[in-house]
């Protein structure tokens, strides 16, 4: 429960850390990996603690759960959910099955992360999309030591 209050306490704020976000991420991507059993698989690599590293305040948070939004979850189809961090950017990819019914969506919520973004650091988060994967990368910004 500690952890969803802090949810609460993010979102006034300009730049969470990456330990935060991802400690988010996870317990999220374990309560629906319950939820879905093996319907879902989910790789977290090479993103270590105690990192300079901050973004958007539930950027992460909400990539994750547009993913659930607009995918297919299941047994025989498997959501596959992977993030890493290249170039220093926090990349989030999903590889499953569209929603046949479509799935109403309205982009506010990349547009707004992608507006924060451009105000913070002047750039752009990046969006790839094809038939089967969408993949996003979030800029990180590394706070000086």
């Amino acid at each position: 429960m500690h952890k969803y209050i802090g949810v609460i306490q993010q979102k006034d704020q300009k730049l969470v850390s990456l330990d935060e976000e991802m400690s988010f991420a996870q317990s999220y991507l374990q309560l629906m990996t319950k939820r879905f059993e093996k319907g879902i698989n989910f790789n977290i690599q090479g993103i270590s603690k105690g990192s300079n590293w901050v973004l958007v305040p539930l950027s992460l948070q909400l990539l994750l759960e547009n993913i659930f939004k607009h995918n297919e979850v299941s047994e025989s189809s498997p959501l596959h959910i992977s993030l890493h961090i290249e170039n220093e950017e926090l990349i989030v990819k999903n590889k499953g099955n569209r929603k046949k019914s479509h799935t109403f969506s309205t982009k506010v919520g990349l547009n707004n992360i992608n507006q924060q973004y451009l105000q913070l650091t002047g750039k752009e988060i990046s969006i790839e999309k094809t038939n089967t994967t969408f993949v996003v990368n979030l800029p990180l910004i590394e706070l000086e030591k």
